[in-house]
């Protein structure tokens, strides 16, 4: 069972990494600058518009063109001189 999660987590992941190089390819928006955490509360907002029209594959298409467009224009700033270190620790260690 903890398995299955384990899957369906790493599902969602690539659905969300899928969802932010496909904005970012036809908008022309850097990948980096696209917040993981926008996106997924945007696919939240967006997902019952899109179950909703299951049946007309047209509107369905209009829905996901509208929400990759606002997920491109949704993109963090640009924030200078930051680095992300692994791991810094605060002095060195006796052993």
């Amino acid at each position: 069972m903890v398995r299955k999660e384990l899957y369906m987590f790493i599902m969602a992941l690539n659905l969300v990494r899928a969802l932010m190089r496909e904005a970012s390819k036809l908008h022309g928006c850097d990948l980096s600058r696209i917040s993981f955490k926008a996106i997924v509360d945007t696919l939240i907002q967006f997902s019952f518009a899109i179950y909703t029209v299951q049946n007309a594959p047209r509107v369905r298409r209009r829905i996901i063109d509208n929400m990759l467009i606002v997920i491109a224009s949704d993109s963090v700033s640009l924030r200078q001189h930051r680095s992300k270190p692994i791991a810094l620790k605060r002095r060195p260690k006796p052993f």
